[in-house]
């Protein structure tokens, strides 16, 4: 009986273990859903294996494009006041994306890379899924209001030689209706 117990005590704490790790960690699982949360470049940067499976919002700011590592993978410098640090950005696509407007990411984690120099370094990464926000709109400025010309006056009729005055011009009347 000792030993059923123990059989049965150490499987019901699998499942149990697997059903908690499923809840905890619902990110992992292929067809997440993103959410909200807002993500810091900096702190991925230093530490992506404690971000790993997680989505949501990131503000690249302070990010700028350093280079590309392959067809689809961006290296962006995370330079913030104490550190020098950098992050892989994987993308659809092989154009980087602006760091002008926040962007919607999953944490992939860390991975290597060559730096400049030929060593292998571990960089996080994160995937690319779009922007958060609506592209900006143009602002819409009017067309600037050309001034129009002051009309000339016309100038008075001379007076005659003879000191009489001009005729006034003859204007046409509509004819008569019956």
């Amino acid at each position: 009986m000792g030993t059923f117990l123990k059989v049965f005590g150490g499987i019901s704490f699998l499942v149990v273990a697997v059903i908690v790790g499923m809840m905890l960690w619902p990110h992992a699982v292929p067809g997440y859903t993103p959410s909200d949360n807002v993500l810091s470049a900096a702190e991925i940067s230093k530490n992506p294996y404690k971000f790993k499976g997680m989505s949501g919002i990131m503000n690249p700011g302070w990010m700028h494009f350093s280079h590309m590592a392959g067809d689809q993978i961006a290296i962006y410098d995370a330079s913030f006041i104490y550190s020098d640090d950098q992050l892989a950005v994987t993308m659809d696509d092989n154009d980087p994306p602006s760091t002008n407007r926040r962007w919607r990411v999953y944490v992939e984690g860390a991975d290597d890379f060559t730096n400049e120099l030929g060593a292998s370094v571990r960089i996080g990464e994160v995937r690319f899924e779009g922007y958060a926000d609506p592209p900006p709109q143009p602002i819409y400025t009017p067309p600037p209001v050309q001034p129009q010309p002051e009309p000339q006056p016309q100038p008075a009729p001379a007076p005659a030689p003879d000191g009489t005055q001009p005729a006034a011009p003859i204007e046409r009347q509509p004819p008569p209706q019956d």
